[in-house]
Formats: structure tokens, C-alpha cells, sequence
């Protein structure tokens, strides 16, 4: 097998974390529902949700992957987190 094809053992790692992460994060206001009424998400809000959770993961791993430099892969996770919370915020106030 080509070593260049062949997942590392950190980069397993990090997507089986940020599934987890990812997971817990769209269980949050299905949960929080349960409990409050204040919490109203709908099916289309789950789904939009998701989508910005694999858009983050997926510009993480394309910068782990292809940035070179730690400064320049950090500046580049640090810009699509900024980027996720940017659009989040702006989603949740309309």
C-alpha cells in the first residue's frame, strides 16, 4: 500500500474525536428540548447544523493534510473555527 494513501494513526484519531465532539454537539438542543421550551429546534436546523460540523471537519483535515508549517496549519484551523462560529452566530440571529 502507498504510505502516502495510508491514514496515520493521529489522523484517526482526530476524526473518530471530532465525531464524537460533533455528536455531542447536535445532542446539546436535542436534549436541552427535553427540558425547556425555550429550545426549538427543528428537523432543517439539526440538518443545517450538521452540514456546518462537517464543513469544519472537513477544512480541518484539509489543512492538516496540506498546510505546511505548524504556524501556517494553526492559522488555517484557527480560520475555519473563526469561520464556524462566525456563520453559527450570524444563523442564530437571524
Amino acid at each position: 500500500m502507498n504510505s502516502t494513501l495510508s491514514q496515520s494513526s493521529g489522523t484517526r484519531t482526530f476524526r473518530v474525536a471530532f465525531a464524537i465532539f460533533a455528536l455531542a454537539l447536535l445532542a446539546l438542543p436535542l436534549v436541552a428540548m427535553q427540558f425547556s421550551t425555550e429550545v426549538n429546534w427543528q428537523v432543517g436546523d439539526f440538518a443545517v447544523f450538521a452540514a456546518m460540523l462537517v464543513a469544519l471537519g472537513a477544512a480541518i483535515e484539509l489543512a492538516i493534510r496540506f498546510a505546511k508549517g505548524r504556524w501556517v496549519r494553526a492559522i488555517a484551523i484557527a480560520l475555519a473555527i473563526v469561520a464556524f462560529v462566525f456563520v453559527w452566530g450570524m444563523l442564530a440571529t437571524g
